[in-house]
């Protein structure tokens, strides 16, 4: 259980994407729901959620049952990860990763 936490955290922290390539929605709407528990959202922070959003579901052609499907996703990956970090675990889940993923959304606003 420990080792796919651990891969759903690896995935959802959304490693740099090549040169003219877009992260994919499930990162971008997993650093979201992230920043959003840990209080880190601003208008920088939505800015670049909706830009790195729009920029997934255009580069992988993403219909509306797709879009649908990766957020519930992203949101089943979030509830487990929650789930799994305990009493005052998301305190450095916070500190770090969600740091980190509102730090991804805001460099990525227009």
């Amino acid at each position: 259980m420990r080792r796919a936490a651990i891969v759903l955290a690896l995935l959802a922290a959304g490693l740099p994407a090549g040169a003219g390539q877009s992260r994919d929605l499930f990162a971008v709407h997993y650093d979201m729901l992230l920043a959003d528990y840990c209080a880190l959202v601003d208008e920088r922070v939505i800015a670049g959620y909706r830009a790195e959003a729009a920029a997934a579901i255009a580069q992988d052609h993403l219909d509306e049952a797709q879009q649908r499907s990766e957020r519930a996703r992203a949101a089943i990956a979030f509830e487990a990860e929650w789930g799994n970090r305990g009493l005052g675990g998301s305190r450095p889940w916070c500190r770090h990763e969600g740091s980190e993923g509102a730090g991804r959304l805001a460099a990525a606003a227009p």
